[in-house]
């Protein structure tokens, strides 16, 4: 009687090896990813912030504008210098007149290198909270 066969190995699962060497490279990663979020620098927010800084992040500007040293946004345009660049944005326009008017309709006053991403903020600030913020911004 002749001998049975030995049962012969399944093919390797390539999904099975995919599944797990993406779950090896995960597990790689993560612990660097957690590091570099944790250790990543953070604005400093104190409870002596101007006035408008707390609008600026009231309105979260910072979550799409960077600032140095207060915000990391990356969707808007940088605000570094906005108080001295606000001004030379529109013949004969102020540069507190330009930002308020940005402001409040910036779909109106976009550059054609700006994306039309940026919501209106009319109705969301009061006039003397627009102000601030304004007078804020003129600073940096």
């Amino acid at each position: 009687m002749p001998q049975p066969l030995p049962p012969v190995a399944p093919p390797p699962d390539r999904r099975r090896a995919a599944w797990l060497l993406l779950g090896l490279a995960l597990a790689l990663a993560l612990p660097l990813v957690a590091h570099r979020w944790l250790t990543a620098p953070r604005p400093v927010r104190l409870a002596s912030d101007p006035p408008g800084l707390k609008i600026f992040r009231a309105q979260q500007c910072d979550h799409c504008h960077s600032l140095q040293g207060v915000a990391d946004g990356k969707i808007g345009v940088s605000l570094d210098g906005i108080g001295k660049r606000a001004g030379t944005r529109l013949p004969g326009v102020s540069g507190p007149e330009y930002l308020h008017r940005k402001i409040l309709h910036p779909e109106v006053w976009r550059a054609s290198d700006q994306l039309n991403a940026m919501p209106s903020f009319e109705g969301k600030l009061s006039p003397s909270e627009l102000d601030t913020l304004v007078n804020w911004l003129m600073t940096r």
